[in-house]
Parts: structure tokens; sequence; C-alpha cells
């Protein structure tokens, strides 16, 4: 497959090349033909192509809670940096023609380096260069992948001033974890989506479904009290208001049975415990939102350190991405800006996501009022992540460098694929730790009394 991968480049830079030598006089009175304008490669990229990454990512979390906050707010530092190399490993999403961005990640913290290895499927879909999907794994063992419903749109070439475009919320994500966790999560293009986890370690397992108008369930085999919680039932928001009941299970209470007899098993009795939050999403939720704008001629920012030999200007493209969790009780929003050159594509990508979450599933309140559970429709933490990362070096073959910085559409935005395959699975572990921890709050061993 590699070999046959080259061939086809090669055979586009070769007739590019031929065309560009112009045609030859011929006998009879034939009229000379023009030259054939060059053939651009169907990929602004090719195997063999690396690049080296380097920056640096933070990661802030604060807690607003009405009582005093039982976490401290952190704030930590890790040094990235990041080995691509483009490769005809086998795409498990779509075409095989699709290039393989195979990115190894370095992240160096103040008493801990961690590494993960992403493949990122890219290739040509007309104008558009997309993302078929990716897979990641760390070396703690925690491994992603992703497969989108229809080609993610990364860039459409050229770009142009303005030139504007949107993706869906489609999307497929299996996620297993060391601990033992593992799910599957499917997001329809509207943004609703279905669940289902399950620790084969803790015996925990749940799934969730999420309706457009904000309604759903969580449904869970978690204990609480000696009894069971079988799970929750989320309204759609009627009146500024959104109730939310919890179906728990009370233990049955064994009655004397007759001399001789055996022991009655009497039904358990269902309690639901209901609970309000005020409207924090509004009336029609936006489950999901992406969008991404290109500007020309913008200046590198100088956080973003640019090495001078890649110039100090060229295009960016600014993709914004808001997801709405009625279920789970958070928002996140995702600013990815993109500053390429003409000739090697992205020199510089900054990153951010800020998570809020406004349910408290984990009996957090220092002073607890009324149940356990707590859902105030209001922020009660906020989870910051940014990152820069900066091209340090990028290599090619000459001759196809040659070639490709003859035509203006060949821009490479394409090994940014990587560095967001990356950083999403960062921000999806943020995710589903909190959900696994509540999961997991249900079948632990204190005993909470239920108000």
């Amino acid at each position: 497959m590699r070999t046959g991968f080259f061939a086809a480049g090669l055979a586009v830079i070769s007739a590019a090349l031929v065309a560009c030598g112009g045609g030859g006089g011929g006998g009879g009175g034939a009229v000379p033909q023009a030259p054939a304008a060059p053939t651009p490669s169907p990929t602004p990229y090719a195997l063999g192509h690396t690049y080296k990454f380097s920056g640096a990512q933070t990661t802030a979390a604060s807690y607003v809670y009405p009582s005093p906050s039982p976490y401290p707010s952190v704030n930590t530092l890790v040094n990235i940096t990041q080995d691509v190399t483009v490769t005809a490993a086998a795409n498990p999403y779509g075409p095989a023609s699709a290039g393989d961005f195979h990115t190894i990640e370095t992240d160096a913290a103040a008493l801990v380096t961690h590494t993960a290895t992403t493949d990122a499927w890219l290739g040509m879909s007309g104008a558009n260069l997309v993302e078929y999907g990716y897979s990641t794994a760390d070396d703690s063992g925690d491994t992603l992948a992703a497969k989108y419903a229809a080609p993610e749109i990364l860039d459409q070439l050229p770009e142009t001033s303005a030139a504007t475009w949107t993706n869906s919320a489609g999307v497929a994500f299996t996620e297993k974890d060391a601990d033992g966790t593992t799910s599957t999560r499917t997001y329809a293009n509207d943004g609703t989506y279905t669940e289902a986890l399950s620790n084969k370690n803790t015996g925990v397992s749940a799934s969730i479904g999420e309706k457009a108008d904000g309604s759903g369930t969580y449904t869970t085999n978690g204990a609480y009290l000696d009894g069971q919680v079988s799970g929750f039932v989320f309204s759609a928001p009627s009146a500024n208001q959104i109730t939310i009941t919890m179906n728990f299970v009370q233990p049955p209470t064994p009655a004397p049975a007759a001399s001789g007899q055996p022991s009655p098993a009497p039904a358990p009795t269902i309690t639901p415990r209901v609970y309000t939050s005020a409207m924090w999403y509004g009336t029609t939720p936006t489950l999901y939102s992406q969008s991404t704008k290109v500007a020309t001629g913008i200046a590198y920012p100088q956080s973003c350190a640019v090495p001078a030999s890649y110039g100090t200007s060229g295009n960016t493209l600014t993709q914004t991405t808001v997801r709405t969790d009625t279920i789970l009780g958070y928002t996140d929003n995702q600013t990815q800006t993109t500053y390429t050159n003409p000739q090697y594509g992205p020199v510089c990508v900054t990153l951010s996501d800020v998570q809020q979450d406004y349910y408290d599933y984990q009996d957090d309140f220092a002073t607890a009022t009324g149940f356990h559970l707590h859902f105030p429709g209001t922020a009660l933490s906020t989870t910051t992540v940014t990152q820069t990362l900066t091209l340090q070096s990028a290599t090619a073959q000459s001759s196809e460098r040659r070639t490709q910085s003859a035509i203006p559409a060949a821009f490479e935005p394409s090994n940014v694929a990587a560095a967001t395959a990356a950083f999403t699975l960062r921000v999806e572990r943020l995710r589903h730790q909190r959900e696994m921890k509540f999961a997991s709050y249900l079948v632990s061993l204190a005993r909470k009394e239920v108000r």
C-alpha cells in the first residue's frame, strides 16, 4: 500500500512536470497545443512528511459552591512535544487512500512524564480536506477511538478570506481505560446521544439517553443506603424549571414467616425522589454547534513564537465548538485557532476548552441541605484547558516541495489533526472521569442519609 501511494504521488508530480515542459511542435501544419496546467496532488501532503511541534498546556480548575468548596483551585502545566509522520497505515474509518498522521506526544509535568500515540486519517473530498476518524492511546493503557458519521471538514482549499463551513455532531466514540472502564457513546447529527458504559472491576454499569428537548434518562445499577438507584429521569424545561426524578428502590423489610414455611420475599418499594433545577441552558438547548471561519493576511501572535523561517504572517482557521449535556449537566466550549503558512501548513495551533459543571452527583457540599444530590442550576465548577503548539521543523522530499510550492492550493493544514485528536482525548477523559466518579459513588460502601 505504501509503494502504491508513493507511485500515485510520483505519477502526479511527473505529469505536472511534463505539462510544465510545454508541447512539442508537430509536422503537417498541426496547430501547436498550449501546455496543460499543472495538476495538484490529490492530497496536500505526502507519505514520509514529518513535523515536530512543541508547546505547553495548562489545566485550571476552580469551584464555586454555595457552601465551602470541598476542592481547592488547581493550575497545572505540562510541556508538550509532538513528532508527526505521515504514513500509509490502513484506514479503519474510510477510504484506503487516506493518509495516517501518526503522532507521538510527550507531556512533561513537574513530577511525571507521559506519552500518547495518535493516528488520524485524512484525505481530500473535492476541495475539502477531511478527517475520517482517529485512535489514540497513552502509556497508562487508556484508549479512545472516534469515527465520524460523515467526514469532518478540516479545511477548504484554496483558503479564501471569510470562507466558512460547519460540521455536524455525528461521531461514535469507543473508550477503553486501564481501570476496567469501557464506554461506547454515539452522537447523532443534532447532538443527541446514547451511551453505554461499565467497569468490569467494580461491577458498575450505566446507560444514558439524551433527547433534543433536553429530556432524557440515566439508568444504573448503583447502590445507595442499602437500596438501589435504578436511574434518573430528566424533564424538558417547563416554567423555567427542570425536574429530575431519582427512582430509588427501597430495600424490602422481611416479614416473619409462619412456622415451617419459607421466608417471604416481599417486593422492593420504589420511592421516587424528586429534585428541581433552575433552567440553566435555555428552553431549547443547543446540544451541539461547530463552525470554522478563514481569515487571510494575519500576523502570527508573539505567544506562538513562530520560527522566522516560516515568516511573520499567514492565514487563520478559527473553529468554535459548543456542546451542552443536559443529563450529566455541563457545557463545553472549545476554540481552535490554526495559523498557516502557504508552504508548510500550520505553524501554530492554539486550543482552548472551557467546561462548566452544573450538577453535583457526589454530595460535594460541605454542609448539605435537602437531599445529598444537588442541582442548583448554577455553575459549580469550571475547568479550563489551554494549549499552544508551534511548528519547529518540517521535512519533505525536495522535488515534491518544489511542485507543491508552485500550487497555491497546496496548504498542509492536515498535520493539525493529530494535535486536535490528542487534545480531544484529554478533554473527553475529564468528562468521563466525572461520569464514572458519579457511577462509582452510587456503589460506595459509605452509607449516606437520604434526606
